[in-house]
């Protein structure tokens, strides 16, 4: 029978016993090795869990680390006593240590995400507005709007309606918000609505010209600058929709 271990079992599983491990192997050199790099071994090991998963994990890998140092390297050994103010101070500035370069980690991924969304975000934008401006076939760009938004949003279902339905009261606005009825829907904290939501499709001089119908994936995020981009795209569609029909034969 096989056993599936996702990532982030594997990397709690090292956050807990890579400790003990590392211990085991340090422990014929306990009176070789100078502390100094006893410690950094413990941290480096913080770092390595604090790369590969998530802050927790290393929290976790950090406090493990910090019992099992003082329980093989800080005296008297095999034991979780500590009888002198340097043990408390070494043991304590492992902990502080670990768990600085834990924050450090954890918010150098959120930028890279963070980097690369935007990125992304704009790769989709540039791509439909170049299509929107050369193609003689509003459709085309409406499609392809239609692609990156049920991606963007991660939405079950997104399509393309010619005229408003009164029924459909959830909306998402130019500014990025989430409307239902006449209230804002708290997008960060309830996730996105179940109900169909509108992006409408407006061009100069405020003519609907039709808009988009998102179905939600439950429990799927949409993050502000997801639905910012969204509308952007939409713009997109509309600047196709308002070419004149000669542009659209040609």
């Amino acid at each position: 029978m096989r056993v599936h271990v996702t990532r982030r079992q594997a990397v709690f599983s090292l956050a807990l016993a890579g400790p003990l491990l590392l211990s085991n192997v340090v422990l014929p050199f306990r009176h070789s090795l100078p502390n100094r790099d006893k410690e950094l071994l413990f941290v480096a090991l913080v770092v390595a869990v604090a790369t590969l998963g998530s802050r927790a994990a290393a929290v976790v890998a950090a406090l493990s680390g910090a019992v099992w140092y003082d329980f093989f390297f800080a005296g008297p050994y095999q034991s979780f006593e500590l009888t002198s103010a340097p043990q408390i101070v070494t043991v304590l500035i492992l902990v502080v240590v670990s768990l600085a370069i834990t924050q450090l980690a954890s918010r150098g991924r959120q930028l890279q995400a963070s980097t690369t969304s935007g990125t992304e975000y704009l790769t989709r934008i540039q791509g439909a507005a170049r299509l929107a401006q050369s193609s003689a076939d509003p459709e085309a760009v409406l499609d392809l709007v239609q692609r990156h938004l049920t991606e963007l949003l991660r939405l079950r279902e997104c399509r393309f309606v010619a005229e408003p339905d009164p029924g459909r009261t959830a909306r998402l606005t130019e500014d990025g918000r989430i409307t239902v009825g006449h209230r804002e829907w708290d997008v960060e904290k309830l996730g996105m609505p179940g109900a169909e939501i509108e992006l409408q499709v407006v061009v100069a001089g405020e003519s609907y010209r039709g808009g988009f119908v998102l179905v939600p994936t439950p429990g799927a995020p949409a993050p502000f600058q997801a639905r910012l981009t969204a509308v952007t795209l939409a713009d997109q569609a509309a600047v196709a929709l308002q070419r004149p029909p000669t542009a659209h034969r040609a």
